[in-house]
């Protein structure tokens, strides 16, 4: 049993892994605020903001399961991690809180597989 952990594979889920929630996290604090300030938003907008992307993940986990085993493990994780991360540069150009909201709710989606 004197196998590395330290491996390539290794090393780029740990990196994978801490450039997603560092995202998540990053938006999940952010965008409550950006809907307030720029978006003249109220404090219950930005909470829906929360809420929407954290029920798409629920609703979503169920179904999960079935999905990974039909496309493959690594498969869905390579296309999960690249949809969030590029849903996350859709948030650029957004100017309102309805296409926030939807974008939210599918990053959410995202973010179970």
């Amino acid at each position: 049993m004197n196998e590395r952990i330290w491996t390539k594979d290794f090393i780029m889920i740990v990196l994978v892994n801490l450039f997603t929630f560092t995202s998540f996290y990053a938006l999940l604090t952010l965008l409550p605020i950006y809907t307030m300030d720029e978006l003249n938003g109220t404090e219950s907008q930005g909470g829906l903001l929360v809420t929407v992307f954290l029920l798409s993940a629920i609703v979503t986990r169920p179904f999960s399961g079935a999905i990974i085993e039909k496309f493959g493990k690594k498969r869905m994780a390579i296309f999960s991690s690249t949809a969030f991360a590029l849903l996350t540069y859709l948030y650029i150009p957004i100017d309102q809180f309805q296409t926030l909201l939807m974008l939210r709710f599918v990053q959410g989606i995202f973010l179970v597989f």
